[in-house]
């Protein structure tokens, strides 16, 4: 029964991988066509369609990757280990004025979504 739910679950994030990627792809196509204006100068062109051929396929790479970590079957248990805003503490009380309370806020003013 594992063996077929992890074998059903790399089918659907295979399904889902090719369908993002046939997305980014029309993404990029469209993008190659619509950040270039007719009216610019040729050189400016080419320019701006090689600068968007360089950097298109690593932004859709990491599209790609960030979507598959954040909704594919396969990662669903590394998912449950990242911290969860339910799971962070409470806030310290008010008072007494403790050193442990006091060094919590100034903390929290620094470095707001520090876990440590």
């Amino acid at each position: 029964p594992v063996a077929v739910k992890h074998a059903v679950e790399e089918k659907i994030d295979g399904l889902a991988e090719d369908r993002l990627d046939w997305l980014l792809k029309k993404i990029g196509d469209r993008g190659a066509k619509g950040i270039v204006d007719s009216h610019m100068p040729m050189r400016l062109q080419t320019a701006i369609r090689s600068i968007w051929n360089t950097f298109w396929p690593d932004i859709a790479a990491n599209v790609r990757n960030d979507f598959m970590q954040a909704h594919g079957l396969s990662h669903r248990s590394a998912r449950k280990g990242e911290a969860q805003l339910d799971e962070w503490p409470g806030p310290l009380p008010l008072w007494p004025p403790t050193y442990r309370a006091v060094r919590a806020r100034v903390l929290y003013a620094v470095m707001p979504a520090d876990i440590g």
